[in-house]
């Protein structure tokens, strides 16, 4: 019979005495007809000094030294188009094979349905530094008892649902070389992490795969793996949604669309864990950056893939609540949420006014549309109006709506579709419109510009950790916000057990954020009334939130948000240079002495100042 040739490709670096072990292990080897390459990647002599006495007993050993340092992955890829067997089964240099591992894997390749394999993996045991056995891991238990085929597109489905490689390193894999283009690679891109899920991945499309219950190969754990780094691990994030991503692509879901479904929300939760996880990091590289970036991208496209519900009693209700004092807009602001296109709402009406003319302009509203519901406060302090809504509310999700703003018609369709499929989101705001009483939008000297130019996930410490840099609410006043009612653990106005009067919906919006992420719509969704007495307040109510943010901003840094001590005595500097250019305006209007608290500003004042210069 004439054997096949199966390449035995080992990619090496600076390990000598590991890389020994495996080449003897690949000697050792009972198939008729191997050939072993190895691709050097080292930075010294001693492994091409090793390999020169062994080349003189063995003609069948190749060896290739890079001239410069290719790194793993691109060394595997070199190794590949190195290859000149039929078949290729990598050895990692730090690893082992049985001494039967490819005959015994060859053996299906050579049966009277080869044709139809695409791969052969075994069980594999893993090994310490020194060789000894270490108990199987939950990925590397024994799948089955004895020998067995599976169907190749059932497999991938397995493996990406569960984010589970059962099939194994490339240490344990054998496959026929014709049946992928490069290794490493799966859907036109190259992986930066999970380069042999990715090869399994492309050829589980192609055919069957061949579980051998016999151990017959090695794995060994060691403290010098990349895996453990946070590169790898964002890089393994960013694999993971891509191969989800395009799973379809092979008709591995074609025909259960509901795994296909849960697997997007398995992936969906990994990457918010790592980039959660992550986030806590101080030293990330630009590469590291980069990363994020390319999994909040992939995030998003994958949120698309997932069905939005179409029956209203499926979606989850909405409460937007309307603190009320002033009936001149308040029928407009009733109409933009009367005219949403998400169908499961209910609007809770809070009067604060002083008189009956809030409820006469509601009287033909709550008599024809029964999700209306009006209520009498007896508090005409906007943020007691705000709690008494919520009081009230019966919504998973709430919304408010200042009575003089207004809803863009697709609000609050936009937002729950984020919220039903994005995991751990609590908080989803949008860019909040200024407009005049024409109805047409103004642009306004000093207004914020969208915080990014396209949707995105914004993790909870970062949101957080920019709105107090900035010392200013850049989250979103609250007609610009959709948040989770549960998240809210306090009254509103609070921020873990202390009330914030002027900075009430910033506290607010903090104390949710402290519970879970958000999602920043890029689009205007909301709208803001500029009108003259806005003006005239803005001043007054700025005045008598120096000292509170002073106070917030010390909270939040002891309750998880600006983790670095530079990040947060920046904050305090950034709040000092505001102060000091309102204190500047307020002293030009003659208007300093009625409008600031002055014991309060000096001692946060004192307090900040000994705080940055320690």
């Amino acid at each position: 019979m004439q054997w096949p040739k199966v390449s035995i490709l080992i990619p090496t670096y600076n390990r000598p005495r590991l890389f020994e072990l495996a080449l003897n292990s690949a000697l050792e080897q009972d198939y008729k007809n191997i050939e072993i390459v190895i691709c050097d990647d080292s930075t010294n002599d001693e492994t091409a000094q090793l390999v020169e006495k062994y080349q003189l007993n063995h003609k069948n050993i190749f060896y290739h030294r890079n001239e410069q340092r290719l790194g793993q992955f691109n060394n595997d890829v070199r190794l590949f188009e190195l290859a000149q067997g039929e078949y290729i089964n990598y050895l990692m240099d730090d690893d082992l094979f049985h001494p039967n591992k490819i005959s015994k894997m060859m053996r299906y390749f050579l049966s009277e349905d080869g044709s139809l394999v695409a791969l052969v993996t075994s069980h594999r045991q893993v090994i310490d530094e020194h060789g000894n056995h270490i108990p199987d891991l939950s990925v590397t238990a024994k799948l089955f008892e004895k020998d067995t085929k599976l169907n190749g597109r059932d497999a991938a489905r397995f493996m990406l649902q569960n984010n589970f490689n059962f099939i194994g390193e490339p240490t344990t894999v054998l496959f026929r070389k014709s049946d992928i283009e490069r290794f490493g690679a799966f859907a036109g891109r190259d992986y930066g992490c999970n380069v042999d899920q990715a090869t399994w991945l492309r050829l589980l499309g192609k055919g069957s795969l061949v579980y051998c219950s016999d151990t017959l190969s090695y794995f060994r754990l060691h403290g010098n793996q990349q895996l453990v780094s946070t590169k790898m691990v964002l890089k393994g994030a960013a694999d993971y949604e891509h191969a989800v991503l395009h799973a379809t692509s092979e008709d591995f879901f074609s025909t259960n669309e509901t795994a296909y479904i849960q697997t997007i929300r398995n992936c969906l939760k990994y990457s918010l864990g790592v980039l959660t996880r992550t986030t806590k990091t101080e030293q990330l590289t630009e590469e590291d950056l980069w990363d994020f970036e390319e999994i909040r991208e992939l995030s998003k496209r994958l949120m698309r893939r997932l069905p939005y519900p179409s029956q209203v009693n499926e979606l989850p209700l909405v409460s937007v609540l309307i603190p009320a004092n002033d009936p001149r807009y308040l029928q407009s602001a009733v109409d933009s949420v009367l005219m949403q296109t998400y169908p499961n709402v209910e609007i809770v009406v809070c009067d604060a006014s002083t008189n009956d003319s809030v409820q006469q302009s509601l009287l033909l509203y709550t008599t024809r549309h029964s999700n209306i519901h009006y209520i009498r406060n007896e508090s005409n302090r906007k943020v007691d109006s705000m709690q008494t809504c919520l009081n009230y509310a019966k919504g998973e999700l709430i919304s408010f709506l200042l009575d003089d703003d207004l809803f863009h018609e697709n609000k609050l369709e936009k937002m729950v579709r984020y919220y039903l499929t994005q995991p751990n989101v609590k908080l989803i705001s949008s860019f909040l419109q200024p407009f005049d009483d024409t109805g047409k939008t103004v642009d306004i000297t000093g207004w914020p510009t969208p915080l990014f130019n396209e949707d995105r996930l914004v993790l909870a410490r970062e949101l957080g950790d920019l709105t107090l840099l900035n010392a200013q609410n850049i989250i979103g006043e609250p007609s610009a916000v959709l948040f989770v009612r549960d998240a809210l653990g306090e009254q509103f106005g609070y921020f873990h057990g202390e009330r914030y009067d002027a900075l009430s919906a910033l506290a607010s919006l903090l104390s949710i954020l402290s519970e879970g992420n958000a999602i920043y719509i890029a689009e205007p969704l909301s709208y803001i009334r500029q009108r003259v007495e806005h003006n005239e307040q803005k001043t007054k109510i700025i005045a008598r939130a120096i000292p509170e943010l002073f106070h917030l901003i010390r909270a939040a840094h002891d309750k998880g948000f600006l983790v670095g001590e530079l990040q947060y005595k920046k904050s305090l500097l950034n709040h000092i240079r505001q102060v000091s250019y309102l204190m500047d305006a307020l002293l030009d209007r003659g208007q300093l002495d009625e409008s600031l608290d002055k014991g309060a500003v000096e001692r946060e004042f004192a307090t900040s100042i000994a705080t940055i210069l320690s």
